[in-house]
């Protein structure tokens, strides 16, 4: 009887035990799971403006540039000279030379009905609005 008594003691005290250690588990994964979800919150919104000055970024580097369109394509073309070429004939801008360029060359799809346009990056934002608007710089 004593035997039994112990036992079923022993059990209750053990179950009692083992239902508040589950208790204070659940209670703490709950909580966790909040605060993972804050966090995978705070990093989809840090990746969203990441992705936003990523672009505002890109657009301010291109501000340096300019395109160039219907100007004829041929083999072994020199890009930087077919531009400074138009500039002096069409443009009527004679003071300017491959040195205000950076780099240029052809963008898209090669066809043979049209030709493609040229993206010049100039070696700065100022040479290149001397290229667009001559009175800026």
């Amino acid at each position: 009887m004593i035997v039994n008594d112990v036992t079923s003691a022993v059990i209750k005290a053990v179950i009692r035990e083992l239902k508040e250690t589950l208790s204070f588990d659940v209670e703490r994964t709950t909580k966790l799971r909040g605060e993972v979800q804050q966090l995978v919150e705070r990093l989809n919104e840090a990746k969203r403006q990441l992705a936003l000055a990523r672009d505002e970024l890109e657009q301010y580097q291109r501000r340096s540039n300019l395109r160039f369109f219907g100007i004829p394509e041929s083999e072994n073309e020199n890009a930087d000279a077919l531009v400074i070429d138009v500039i002096h004939k069409n443009l009527n801008l004679p003071h300017r030379t491959v040195d205000d360029i950076n780099r240029s060359h052809r963008v898209g799809v090669k066809k043979t009905d049209k030709h493609r346009p040229i993206i010049v990056k100039f070696v700065s934002y100022c040479r290149r609005a001397k290229f667009s608007e001559p009175n800026d710089c």
